[in-house]
Parts: structure tokens; sequence; C-alpha cells
């Protein structure tokens, strides 16, 4: 893969929206949750070398996690290999920055469009917005959302983000997903 040879003008758009149609796919972070948790705590614990071993497994399910990829980043800078860390921390910031592309979730016409539900959390930790409800919803054109109410953790201000679940919904219905039924 050519983000993971240091090519940081990969498309990361195409990346994520190609994930859900791999045979790893891993919509809800069933088998990636436990390694992700495991990498962190182990950073957190200055053990390096099990955050990386960690990480690196859950890349071979999925290439996009972001946090992962910052885990990764402090790790390599931990050890002196300040050149494999910026190419981890260009990574985390070129995936951040496709799901903020064009989108702010406050409509369905400025969804964040996400490939997994691990992306969701993922945006809602960056808002600062703590969940209180969710719901599916489907538009006149059969375009599907996750709409989450949420309230910001500094002002509680009440929040509804807009997600665009397309991508999930279709690679589900693909089949491509290991151990999930085909949605067809």
């Amino acid at each position: 893969m050519r983000a993971e040879s240091g090519d940081t003008k990969v498309d990361f758009t195409a990346l994520r929206s190609s994930y859900p149609f791999t045979d790893q796919y891993d919509p809800y972070a069933l088998k990636t949750r436990i390694l992700v948790t495991q990498s962190f705590n182990a950073m957190m614990a200055n053990d390096c070398t099990t955050a990386l071993a960690k990480a690196e497994e859950a890349f071979k399910i999925d290439f996009t996690i972001i946090s992962l990829h910052a885990v990764r980043a402090d790790c390599l800078k931990r050890s002196g290999d300040p050149a494999k860390a910026d190419v981890e921390d260009a990574i985390a910031r070129g995936l951040y920055q496709s799901l903020r592309r064009n989108a702010d979730g406050k409509t369905e016409q400025t969804a964040f469009i996400v490939a997994s539900l691990r992306e969701e959390d993922f945006l809602l930790t960056a808002l600062d917005a703590a969940k209180s409800g969710q719901a599916l919803i489907k538009n006149q054109n059969g375009s599907l959302y996750d709409v989450i109410s949420a309230s910001n953790r500094k002002t509680g201000e009440k929040l509804s983000v807009y997600f665009d679940v397309g991508l999930i919904f279709a690679g589900q219905a693909s089949g491509a997903a290991a151990g999930l039924p085909a949605t067809k």
C-alpha cells in the first residue's frame, strides 16, 4: 500500500471509501477494538514495542484507524525515528482531513461521510460531543444517515450531528466483510 510505504500524497478519501469493500471490513470495530485499546494502553505505559505491535495487528484489518496512526507516530518519535513518525502523522492528518472535507455534520447536505462507526466516534470526540441518542434516517432520495444527538462537553450546547452511512451499508451489502452476512 502506498501510504504504508511513506507516500503521503495518497487520496485518503479513496482509501477510506474502498475499505468497506475489502474482506477485512470491520464496520463496528468488533475485531479491532481490543487491539486499539491494547495499543493505546501500552503507549500510555511507555511500552512502545507492544503499542507498535498491536497497532500493526489492527492495521492488517483496518489501516484507516486515525488514532492508531497517532499512537504509532508518538512511539516512533520516542524511539528516535522522526522520519517514520512524520509519515504516521501525515497519514493521520490525511485521513482526518478526508473525513472533514466539505463537511461540518450540521445537516444532511454537510454530513460527514463515514466508512465505519469508529469514524463516527472519532469525529464526535474531535467535536468534543457527548452522545445522548442516535437515529437512523432515510431521506427522500434513499440516502441513509445516522443522526447523533449530543451536547458539547464544554458549553453544554445541544447538537445534532449528521453522518452519511451509505458506505457502511454498501460495504455490508456487498458481503465483503468477513463474518458478516450480506444485506442484499
